[in-house]
């Protein structure tokens, strides 16, 4: 009798956890949303939209091509800020501006023949005159500033331990050659100076600052023709020299010379002005408005 209600416990107990079973898996299962730092590092989630942005070419905003026109038009100005009056006009037209300058002179033999040649290309050139030159050819002097030249201060002597001697000594070559120029043109007051052998390493600290105080520019050199020396090369080579030492400057300034042996100078000349004509470089004369230039 017990034996039969036990089966029957049983049979109901299985048949009630079969119902049960049956019923909860018919029901539909919710799907659960997963977070992918939620993830183990053993399977990383990599964000594949991020990976194609990374590979798309950048686009230039309005903004930025504002931006890159500003800094072109900033980079312009700071270049432009280098020249002064024709040479800031010559700068907006896109033109680069040549000085041709000549040292040591006047020579009775040179400058003449130099002035010719000048003349004949429709040139102008500044002249650093010697005062003791100036005082033995003032004719020429005077020519040189009919002609529409420039003319600059170059001591007295040219003597280097008499110029440098002290400040006294400088100041001195200076006013009294400025007074042979003034001599020859009645009423001219120089006020550009360059210095016997460049300002570096002769010209000190001290001097260039009195110098400048008193009302003068000082002006050196950018390219040269290589003449200063004892025997002056070809002029071939003096030519050549030029073109390598102007290189692609837009503001260059020439040093040559005119004394009296300086014939190969003169040789030369033409080829140099035709050069800078064919490089569309602009000639000018160097003023009191142009920039100062200094040895480095």
């Amino acid at each position: 009798m017990y034996k039969k209600i036990i089966i029957f416990v049983i049979a109901l107990v299985l048949a009630f956890s079969v119902g049960f079973l049956a019923i909860y898996y018919a029901l539909p299962v919710e799907k659960t949303n997963v977070n992918v730092t939620d993830l183990e590092p053993s399977s990383p989630v990599q964000d594949t939209s991020t990976q194609i942005a990374l590979k798309e070419p950048e686009t230039a905003t309005i903004s930025d091509t504002l931006s890159l026109e500003q800094a072109y038009r900033e980079a312009e100005d700071s270049e432009a800020a280098q020249f002064t009056e024709p040479e800031l006009r010559a700068f907006r037209e896109k033109k680069k501006v040549v000085y041709l300058t000549f040292d040591d002179g006047p020579s009775s033999n040179i400058t003449p023949k130099l002035l010719d040649t000048l003349k004949k290309y429709n040139v102008k050139g500044t002249f650093f005159l010697v005062g003791y030159c100036v005082k033995a050819q003032p004719r020429i002097v005077k020519r040189i500033y009919d002609e529409g030249h420039a003319i600059g201060n170059h001591s007295y002597t040219h003597l280097f331990n008499k110029v440098y001697r002290s400040w006294g000594t400088l100041y001195e070559e200076v006013l009294k050659t400025n007074q042979a120029i003034a001599t020859a043109i009645p009423g001219y007051d120089c006020k550009l100076f360059r210095a016997p052998g460049g300002s570096k390493p002769f010209l000190r600290r001290s001097y260039k600052d009195s110098l400048q105080a008193a009302g003068f520019k000082i002006y050196d050199w950018n390219c040269m023709n290589g003449d200063a020396v004892r025997r002056p090369p070809s002029p071939d080579r003096l030519y050549r020299n030029v073109v390598r030492s102007a290189g692609k400057q837009k503001r260059v300034i020439v040093l040559m010379h005119d004394s009296q042996n300086h014939h190969n100078t003169l040789k030369s000349l033409p080829r140099v002005i035709q050069y800078f004509k064919d490089m569309n470089y602009e000639f000018l004369t160097i003023s009191e408005d142009t920039k100062e230039l200094f040895l480095q």
